[in-house]
């Protein structure tokens, strides 16, 4: 924040993006707070707690591509580990 009024200062608005931190701000809105058909928006209502916000069948395709993964990686290690004995083996 000790930053904005070096880079900032007397502008209407600005976007300022650190590895940590983004800030932005503007004199004017810089969204829309009536939508197209001219009504208010209804406000985002947060879960209740405890709810999971990832559905099931994104939760199953999460789960089946990691255990895909982890079972390709086992087997790719397993032959590479072969093949380096039996190169071992030959080189003797």
């Amino acid at each position: 924040m000790s930053y904005l009024p070096d880079c900032c200062g007397g502008k209407e608005s600005a976007s300022v993006l650190f590895p940590s931190c983004t800030v932005r701000y503007d004199v004017h809105p810089f969204y829309s707070s009536v939508n197209a058909s001219g009504a208010k928006p209804t406000p985002l209502v947060p879960p209740p707690p405890g709810k999971s916000q990832i559905s099931s069948p994104t939760l199953i395709a999460i789960v089946a591509s990691i255990s895909v993964s982890a079972v390709l990686f086992a087997i790719r290690y397993f032959f590479l580990s072969k093949r380096a004995k039996t190169k071992d083996m030959t080189s003797q």
